[in-house]
């Protein structure tokens, strides 16, 4: 059976493509039942798959936009354009039939993130930054955000302090331009464990029992969404003005999304943002046709889990020299170019070396952050 579980009146407000609405398609619009209303094995993927293709841009998505950032200036707001450098998950554990959900705004059917889970991962960046644990070398940010936190984001709800509205404003965040969605896989193990309902499981985890499959939908990466921070009027006594708030958010939040990222997964690699767009992937040659006595195997490199990848291209610096500059292991190349990595970045064995000799010639691998070039890998030191 091929049904959707809804009146035939309603039907066509989750028809891709044409008049229907894509949220409602996608959250409605369930159509892979059995006769039972049971979801066969392996037909989650394929509803994915299929309302994948028809997430198609809607007509009135660009005029949308538009309306939305003339609004947001003429309120005063910040916009904060950076590029999702991997893919973003967002929505997750929504119910669904699939069990999977994407996050979609319901007006527009386009994936969003939603201002209050910006707000609380810009929060939780601020305590790091007040308590010296992110960009511990500025004492100028630290001592901002020790001082301004409760004013700009609220005060803690202890039961000592009187709840009150912070004067930072977060506004959801959606794409530039219509973004691309790609299918993941989640491969949970241990399925009879995890699935047991008595509150001491039966069975325990085991190598034997099979991993299950679990398709989801993602952003892919690539994709420019524009983030809008916002703040309520000052009084005289708070010591610092509206420009001086947006500055600092703008540059947290950049940072916080480089370092952190935002949505699920996130420990995973997903949800990672940055100022510059990622780089585009290397275009594979093609081999051409092949002799005909020839083994038709090619050797390729596996793809990588996503738990593996490095969340953003390493660029190798062969035969520099590294060496302490403000505290920092730091490497010079040329006159403009300069790459670090914080104090305990790099292995101990490696800083202390460092300390004795002062300069040591490595090859060193690199990456672009929202703060500059990072040092991630270095090799050679030891010989």
């Amino acid at each position: 059976m091929s049904a959707v579980p809804l009146p035939p009146t309603l039907r066509r407000l989750v028809k891709l493509p044409g008049e229907g609405n894509h949220s409602l398609a996608f959250d409605r619009g369930f159509d892979c039942y059995d006769d039972r209303w049971g979801i066969p094995a392996g037909d989650n993927k394929t509803f994915l798959e299929d309302f994948r293709k028809r997430h198609s841009r809607p007509r009135d998505y660009g005029p949308f936009i538009a309306r939305r950032r003339a609004t947001l200036e003429a309120a005063g707001a910040r916009p904060v354009p950076l590029f999702l450098q991997t893919r973003l998950v967002i929505g997750l554990g929504l119910p669904h039939p699939t069990e999977t959900a994407l996050l979609l705004d319901r007006m527009t059917g386009c994936p969003y993130i939603p201002g209050s889970s910006i707000k609380g991962a810009l929060r939780q960046a601020a305590r790091l930054a007040a308590a010296g644990e992110l960009e511990p070398e500025d004492p100028d940010v630290r001592s901002f955000w020790s001082q301004y936190l409760d004013l700009l984001f609220g005060p803690e709800l202890d039961g000592e302090k009187t709840p009150a509205k912070g004067h930072l404003i977060v506004y959801d965040a959606f794409p530039e331009e219509w973004p691309s969605l790609e299918i993941d896989v989640l491969t949970p193990h241990y399925q009879p464990y995890y699935s047991d309902d008595a509150d001491e499981p039966s069975e325990p985890p085991a190598d034997w029992h099979d991993p299950n499959p679990v398709a989801f939908l993602t952003v892919a990466a690539g994709a420019k969404l524009t983030f809008w921070l916002g703040c309520r009027r000052l009084s005289g006594e708070d010591s610092l003005d509206r420009g001086q708030v947006l500055d600092r958010a703008s540059h947290l939040l950049e940072t916080a999304l480089d370092w952190f990222g935002l949505g699920g997964k996130t420990s995973s690699g997903y949800g990672l943002f940055s100022a510059a767009p990622p780089p585009a992937p290397e275009k594979q040659s093609d081999p051409g046709p092949e002799s005909p006595g020839k083994d038709r195997r090619r050797e390729s490199t596996p793809t990588p889990p996503p738990e593996s990848r490095p969340s953003h291209q390493e660029i190798p610096w062969p035969g520099v020299t590294l060496e302490l500059w403000k505290g920092k292991p730091t490497i010079f190349r040329g006159k403009k170019q300069m790459a670090q990595a914080k104090k305990g970045e790099l292995p101990e064995k490696l800083e202390k070396l460092l300390k004795k000799k002062s300069k040591l010639q490595v090859d060193a691998w690199v990456t672009e952050g929202v703060q500059g070039l990072r040092i991630v890998r270095v090799e050679g030191w030891e010989s």
